[in-house]
């Protein structure tokens, strides 16, 4: 019992001891803390080792430990000692200058500033929201510099025409003209050309109207093109805007009994043609007796030979020729229109996307020219279509 009584007692002396110390040495306890804080927080600085050149470039911005302890060694008042006390548990120091390209980190202890916080993000939209949160204030800013009146235009300006009032009178004082009666019959019987048995003998105009319609409403096929020249009636004018939805043999069948030294087809015009219009075809038409005007669009299939025939059989009576979107023909082609088709006035060759720059030098030769199209032909060269412009006149 006496043993263990004197290691109680001498248990309870030793804590007496450390407390008595503790208290008796309390500032200097806190100061050898403070001293020791400084030290250790130096020697991470003096002794940190970059990883790479942005972390480097980051502990360079750091402020200096010297200028902190110079802070800290700076007098207080009491007052704001105590508040400094109260808010260091809830915001961090400020330490050193915060420096601009350090904005939205938290390095070294230092956190945004109230003025940083108030910037708001950069990404476009914020940006521009600021700046439409913002234009009141400038505005009102800029006014009051002015002293309070709005600046004067830097020109006088004031319109001479006002188009939309303008273009609402003309449509008051002109309406939509009436449609004509052959206008109106038409529409009625291209939307109901299913029923349709047979129209006879049309005139060129007539004949020209339905098919444009027909195009347009995109009904355009066989049984439509027979109606339109039937097999045994004399046609002087046959024109198609549309064949994309004709065959080859659909329309062999048709310009075969027009295929005469007889004929009396004057005009052919096939649009979008490529599907239907091919070697044959062009011997069909190279047959035709009275053709003087020749337009073939699209007809992406024809070759030089095929143009040879034609304007080898029927260049001396044509006036009007056009072929456009091939990209087989070549200067050949333009030689044999130049050489057969002496009585040409209208000439149209668009489109021919590889035709070579030199072909359109033998166009001179048509004295009679009046019209000439190159439209999208783009490889020829400028002095090609001088000669061609130069010996047409």
């Amino acid at each position: 019992g006496g043993e263990g009584g004197g290691a109680g007692a001498s248990k309870s002396r030793g804590k007496a001891k450390r407390k008595a110390a503790a208290g008796g040495g309390g500032e200097g306890g806190g100061e050898g803390d403070d001293e020791q804080g400084r030290v250790s927080k130096k020697w991470r600085k003096e002794n940190a080792h970059a990883q790479d050149a942005w972390e480097e470039a980051l502990n360079a911005l750091q402020p200096d430990s010297d200028a902190e302890e110079g802070a800290e060694a700076a007098p207080k008042p009491a007052a704001a000692a105590a508040a400094s006390a109260g808010a260091s548990s809830s915001e961090p120091a400020a330490g050193g200058a915060r420096d601009p390209r350090l904005q939205g980190f938290r390095i070294g202890g230092q956190a945004e500033t109230a003025e940083e916080k108030g910037e708001g993000w950069c990404g476009p939209w914020a940006t521009a929201r600021a700046l439409l949160d913002k234009r009141a204030a400038a505005l009102a800013e800029r006014q009051e510099e002015l002293g309070g009146e709005a600046p004067p235009p830097l020109v006088e300006w004031s319109p001479k025409r006002e188009y939309e009032a303008a273009a609402a009178r003309r449509r008051r004082s002109a309406p939509e003209p009436v449609p004509t009666l052959q206008a109106l019959a038409t529409e009625f019987v291209c939307a109901n050309i299913d029923c349709v048995e047979d129209f006879g003998a049309l005139t060129p105009a007539v004949q020209h109207a339905l098919a444009t319609e027909l195009c347009r409403r995109r009904l355009f096929r066989q049984p439509q093109l027979r109606l339109l020249a039937p097999p045994g009636l004399p046609l002087s004018e046959l024109v198609a805007p549309d064949c994309h939805q004709i065959d080859e043999q659909a329309l062999h069948e048709t310009l075969e009994p027009l295929a005469c030294p007889d004929s009396r087809l004057a005009l052919l015009s096939l649009g979008f043609c490529g599907k239907c219009v091919t070697t044959a075809t062009s011997q069909l038409i190279a047959r035709m007796g009275a053709l003087e005007s020749l337009t073939l669009t699209g007809a992406y299939r024809l070759t030089d030979g095929c143009v040879a025939a034609i304007c080898g059989a029927r260049g001396a009576a044509l006036r009007s020729l056009k072929i456009t979107g091939n990209q087989q023909l070549t200067a050949a082609f333009v030689a044999s229109i130049a050489s057969e088709c002496d009585s040409l006035e209208r000439l149209a060759l668009e489109d021919l996307i590889y035709l070579p720059g030199e072909a359109a030098a033998p166009i001179g030769r048509l004295t009679q020219l009046q019209s000439l199209s190159f439209r999208g032909t783009r490889l020829l060269v400028s002095s090609s279509m001088l000669a061609a412009v130069g010996g047409a006149g």
